[in-house]
């Protein structure tokens, strides 16, 4: 539980006990409880309510706790008149009208939970409400009460209210007018969430009591001026306390993204050249140029195809300062793409002793790869190219996925004859795969928000949830590209630091 929420129970157990305030030996609250006996009597003999038999004496064995000496402990009964809404077949839908100019307004529950006297569209005919419904009647002042689904939730009716009728989800409350309403309502909020606590384990009360137990609860009334101090006091303590909440709530909010957050700085750090220490005397030239003999042999043997200066409009920059000797480029410049296996049912019904693992977009998880019990499986027979099958140091992306995958990416941590990538996952080739400090390099980039960014830019939505990541674009991006040495100190910082998060 929260401090404030600690704080607030204590704030309120203070208040009703007396120890919130001083107190003050002119004050009596015996006058209080006259005043309000005598109006309630008047209700009686005016026939507004009904004499309750089964309200009983204060007994001092029954007292929960210690009260000043000028206090009085009395029953919830004595205090106004309690009333549940009528029998659910009393109102059904057939009885329901549109509003118009002879229309009685319903009530719902929803009115007491969102304190709210204008919601709802429910109606009788004024002939129904006065032939059945009268005695279910609300006015201004009553206090609503929800008493099913969320329970307990209060709402006093304000003035110029829609006249109307409680439903059987309600419970209306007519206080008597020397009864203080926001010192009741304060304690009927603590006495139900107090109830609830005793009752059950969660945190809302599950049902309204009985109304013979409800009427029979105590009630420890201070003197008037006195109920009217606490409330002040309270309230002044619980905005207080409202402050602390937003400040617990802003560090559990700290607390939960903190790992994301750091992350992500970490990442873009290390993009930046902001998390080692560069060395004057390296230069990305050499590794460069290795990369460019690497592509040059790859379009030679026509792995990749020779593409010209620009294929499609830049629609990107790299947004970050880097040092003086890295270099920017862009994805095309390092990898080449294909998409994955498509297999149809008949493949899946097939099965031989030499089955394949089909790895698809739920495999793929940032930097990391894993199996699954309900892998697709088909016959290697199907596998009618050997380049299907991943190799150690290549990347996978689901190319077809969820916004919360878009941009996942994996490096295969060696090679598999008996797993290829599905129909909806991208594979991703370094022209340099035997390097294994460069497509660890790589992947670090793919798991930096700036990628993460960049593919929710280019992917297209397929359908109501899935977005198409364009492969085109993909490789149109640009990354940094530091000196080799400088990619091992990179990858082994983020090695250690990562799992720490």
């Amino acid at each position: 539980m929260k401090v404030s929420e600690d704080l607030r129970q204590a704030v309120l157990q203070a208040a009703i006990q007396g120890k919130l305030t001083k107190q003050l030996d002119n004050e009596c609250a015996v006058e209080n409880y006259k005043s309000i006996l005598s109006e309630k009597e008047n209700c009686i003999k005016n026939k507004l309510a009904k004499k309750d038999s089964k309200i009983i004496d204060v007994e001092n064995t029954e007292k929960p706790f210690n009260i000043p000496l000028n206090w009085k402990w009395i029953r919830f009964g004595d205090m106004g008149i309690f009333k549940k809404g009528p029998f659910g077949s009393s109102l059904t839908k057939d009885i329901f009208v549109a509003k118009g100019e002879n229309t009685i307004k319903v009530y719902e529950q929803k009115n007491a939970i969102q304190k709210n006297a204008s919601l709802g569209s429910y109606y009788i005919t004024n002939e129904y409400f006065e032939k059945k419904m009268k005695g279910f009647e609300v006015k201004t002042g009553d206090i609503l009460v929800s008493c099913a689904g969320t329970i307990g939730e209060s709402f006093e009716l304000p003035k110029n209210i829609e006249k109307g009728i409680i439903n059987q989800a309600l419970m209306k409350m007519t206080l008597m007018s020397s009864v203080y309403k926001p010192y009741f309502m304060l304690y009927f909020d603590f006495m139900l969430k107090d109830e609830a606590k005793k009752n059950s384990k969660g945190g809302a009360i599950k049902n309204i009591p009985p109304f013979d137990e409800l009427k029979n609860y105590l009630f420890p009334l201070p003197p008037l001026a006195e109920q009217q101090r606490i409330v002040e006091k309270v309230q002044e303590l619980m905005a207080k306390i409202d402050e602390l909440e937003k400040i617990e709530n802003e560090l559990e909010a700290l607390k939960k993204d903190f790992p994301i957050n750091m992350r992500n700085a970490l990442l873009q750090a290390a993009m930046q050249g902001k998390l080692t220490k560069q060395r004057k005397e390296e230069t990305v030239d050499d590794f460069w140029k290795e990369l460019c003999d690497a592509k040059n042999e790859l379009t030679t043997k026509k792995i990749i195809k020779k593409t010209k200066k620009k294929d499609i409009e830049e629609d990107s920059i790299y947004p970050f300062d880097i040092p003086y000797n890295w270099k920017i480029i862009k994805l095309k410049d390092v990898i080449y793409t294909y998409g994955g296996l498509s297999y149809n049912k008949d493949s899946l019904l097939k099965h031989t002793n030499d089955m394949v693992t089909v790895f698809r977009g739920g495999n793929i998880s940032s930097c990391a790869y894993n199996f699954k019990v309900d892998d697709v499986k088909i016959s290697r027979e199907y596998i009618t190219n050997s380049d299907l099958y991943l190799k150690k140091n290549q990347l996978i992306m689901p190319s077809v996925t969820s916004q919360i995958h878009l941009g996942k990416t994996a490096r295969i941590d060696k090679d598999y004859n008996d797993v290829v990538a599905g129909g909806f996952v991208l594979n991703m080739i370094p022209f340099i795969l035997n390097n294994d400090i460069f497509s660890r390099f790589l992947t670090y980039i793919f798991a930096t928000n700036y990628m993460n960014i960049r593919c929710n830019e280019i992917a297209n939505k397929s359908g109501q949830a899935f977005y198409n990541v364009s492969r085109d674009k993909l490789l149109e991006t640009y990354i940094p590209l530091p000196p080799l040495a400088e990619q091992q100190r990179i990858v082994e910082k983020l090695d250690k630091l990562l799992p720490l998060l």
